[in-house]
């Protein structure tokens, strides 16, 4: 369910960040229990429904990048090493969230034109350093966590409040 045995109807007031970080946590918390027991994460995300994998990929990296231009270039580089960035694309185009889209669009072209992804044992490479030691990155990177800031994340956050209110039995979590 989106929010435990009370069900969608104590959804209707939250706003829109309440009713996705609410909705998130249910799988979050499976997620989390899933890699504790070193349990098989790609069948867990093959349990959950086209919505919830949207929502839990965009959503955790959005909270992620959120923090600062360092954090969104190491995120992304990191997402794309470990091989989740065509979920996170297959995200934005679920959530029809054009903005994001075109933003991950762009992160990718620059992270490709520097050789990303590398490969995950060798994720120790990226640095949130990079961005001061790189002028071209750095102000590229601070670019996208201005795009972040006000526009994509916010169309991000309210695309998915909307499909969670107009199809909520895409984000009830199964238990």
């Amino acid at each position: 369910m989106i929010l435990g045995e009370a069900g969608f109807e104590q959804t209707n007031g939250l706003r829109d960040d309440e009713l996705v970080r609410a909705s998130f946590q249910p799988l979050l918390a499976a997620y989390k229990e899933a890699s504790a027991a070193n349990g098989d994460l790609t069948t867990l995300f093959r349990s959950w429904t086209s919505g919830q994998r949207a929502l839990f990929i965009s959503y955790s990296y959005i909270v992620h990048v959120i923090e600062s231009p360092q954090e969104a270039y190491w995120w992304s580089a990191f997402f794309m090493a470990q091989g989740r960035w065509a979920a996170l694309r297959a995200s934005a185009d679920e959530l029809d969230a054009k903005l994001f889209a075109d933003m991950l669009s762009d992160i990718q072209t620059e992270l490709h034109r520097r050789g990303h992804p590398i490969a995950l044992a060798e994720a120790h490479r990226i640095q949130r350093e990079d961005l001061e030691q790189d002028d071209t990155l750095g102000r590229f990177f601070v670019e996208v966590y201005e795009r972040l800031t006000s526009v994509a994340a916010k169309d991000v956050i309210a695309r998915s409040a909307s499909a969670m209110r107009l199809a909520p039995e895409e984000f009830r979590l199964q238990t």
